[in-house]
């Protein structure tokens, strides 16, 4: 029988929070670092993801900082060369507002 945290196991994907470093973002990366992701904080704060990405990493876990404005349409398309896209299974999870 399969465990129900199994359902939530997060190993072989990497994630891209948009809002990593505000009060939200900072708990869903580091929730889904500690599932297994390789976790992408992306903010227009960058000092302030960076911040949370070393906090993650001091846990063992993946994780790494990116200065972004989601706002700005050109943006995203610029994210899609970053060494870290290349990675098999990534999903974006996008907490900045509308």
């Amino acid at each position: 029988m399969q465990n129900v945290l199994d359902k939530f196991n997060m190993k072989g994907r990497t994630v891209l929070v948009t809002g990593g470093g505000g009060l939200l973002g900072r708990q869903f990366a580091l929730a889904l670092a500690q599932a297994g992701a390789d976790v992408m904080l992306a903010d227009l704060a960058f000092d302030a993801a960076a911040e949370q990405a070393e906090v993650i990493r001091a846990e063992g876990l993946s994780a790494d900082a990116l200065a972004v404005d989601v706002m700005t349409r050109t943006r995203p398309m610029r994210w899609c060369s970053r060494p870290w896209h290349a990675l098999a299974g990534w999903m974006c999870l996008s907490i900045a507002p509308r």
